[in-house]
């Protein structure tokens, strides 16, 4: 079935709640929402505060680009729960779109990214459902944020679409489409930038005035026009005397009587390299993205370091992706025993050492195999029955075995002694000379 046909059919069932008059009274937000697609955010700084003039910033961007990418890039599985252990569904409609294709023309890390980078930059990130005639999901097509409109009435949300890039227009229940929000009300997430408009506009101000700075090579002149009293000569030798400098930008002609002091204001005098460090690290807390991974660090990278990232950074968005595929496309029957997972392994490993540590300490306690601790340094397998078994230590028993096992011990030793002894009086037990 083509995909127009699809969502003909789709506006047809969905009749009764197609016409809306206008925007609903409850609809949440919809002021902010209008600042973050077409305006700009108030700020002191007057400047223009968009999604757009916000990533001409590298801290912002590289905060966007770095937490969208990890996520993107993360394996994805949909596993089964039982007993107690997880095994893996590939043939789920779930694996297939978030680790094969979600579609034919988008790859899954680019489609990932695109919808955490939206959620990060305007609070919500949207995504449509294309099902079959079975209701199963086959496809999933990222929406561009400007067009699409969610609406909250009667305590249910709806979605107004009308994406011309895909072709996909129409009002659709919450079920058709994948929704990430930030942090905002609970029914629509609000963008970062217009709770940041302040420390961006302030940043990107910094920005244009060091362009500005460096553009004029960071020269100031103060002039002395001799016998000149008039304001409105004095401004016209000022003019005249700007007008050649720019022409060359290395040196000027005045009239006679024209005296040039110039100044130069060194970059800490101007206090620019402060700002910008501060900058970085204001847009960072934002994000809750660690200035590690931000500036030059000339130590180490540590596993605990990366470990917060995941945990403090990444995490809360990965919960988010996770429990709108649980919602959205798992089956009701399986919600339950179903679980949707981006393994995060990946970004976890730390150097060779700690890898080597870890990997060690679960052999030893029995919880690898020799093949399973193959595979997490990227080996292949060997093919005999002993890799494929757990060991344990030979000096290590159960708690619950220890009192029987040295009883036996001690039985054992006494058993030892007296069939060694000598009974001819000699005094040599061991039968030695």
């Amino acid at each position: 079935m083509a995909i127009l046909d699809l969502f003909k059919r789709g506006k047809k069932e969905q009749r009764s709640i197609t016409a809306f008059n206008g925007v609903p009274a409850n609809f949440t937000d919809f002021t902010t929402s209008l600042n973050s697609w077409f305006g700009a955010f108030e700020n002191k700084s007057k400047v223009a505060v968009t999604p757009e003039s916000s990533l001409t910033l590298s801290a912002f961007y590289e905060c966007v680009n770095a937490i969208s990418e990890d996520i993107g890039k993360l394996p994805y599985e949909t596993l089964l729960r039982k007993g107690g252990n997880y095994y893996a569904m590939p043939n789920n409609p779930a694996t297939i779109l978030f680790s094969i294709r979600p579609n034919d023309f988008t790859t899954p890390i680019v489609f990932t990214q695109n919808l955490i980078k939206s959620a990060l930059i305007r609070g919500n990130a949207y995504a449509f459902i294309e099902r079959d005639e079975n209701a199963v999901p086959i496809a999933l097509y990222w929406l561009r944020d400007e067009s699409v409109t969610p609406v909250l009435k009667n305590r249910k949300m709806f979605y107004v679409v009308n994406d011309l890039t895909i072709e996909i227009s129409g009002t659709f229940n919450s079920s058709d489409i994948l929704h990430i929000r930030g942090m905002g009300d609970g029914y629509i997430g609000k963008s970062v930038i217009g709770y940041a408009a302040e420390s961006i506009g302030k940043a990107i101000a910094t920005q244009q005035f060091g362009a500005k700075f460096f553009g004029s090579n960071a020269f100031n002149f103060i002039l002395k026009f001799a016998n000149i009293k008039d304001e409105t000569k004095l401004k016209q030798a000022k003019e005249a005397f700007q007008r050649t400098y720019e022409a060359d930008g290395m040196a000027a002609f005045g009239q006679g009587g024209v005296e040039v002091e110039k100044m130069a204001v060194t970059n800490n005098e101007a206090q620019f390299i402060e700002s910008q460090d501060f900058n970085v690290a204001d847009i960072a807390r934002w994000f809750r993205m660690p200035l590690f991974k931000l500036q030059k660090d000339t130590n180490a990278t540590t596993e605990a370091q990366e470990i917060a990232y995941v945990n403090d950074c990444l995490m809360p968005w990965i919960i988010r992706l996770e429990q709108e595929i649980k919602s959205k496309l798992l089956k009701e029957s399986e919600k339950y025993y179903v679980v949707p997972k981006f393994d995060t392994f990946m970004l976890l490993k730390g150097d060779s050492q700690a890898q080597e540590r870890r990997a060690k300490t679960m052999f030893m306690v029995g919880a690898l195999t020799p093949n399973e601790a193959r595979k997490m340094f990227d080996h292949n397998t060997i093919e005999q029955d002993e890799l494929n078994i757990t060991y344990l230590p030979a000096n290590m028993l159960p708690s619950d075995q220890v009192e029987e096992f040295w009883e036996a011990k001690q039985a054992s030793d006494n058993q030892v002694k007296l069939g060694s002894a000598d009974y001819s009086g000699s005094g040599n037990e061991n039968n030695n000379i």
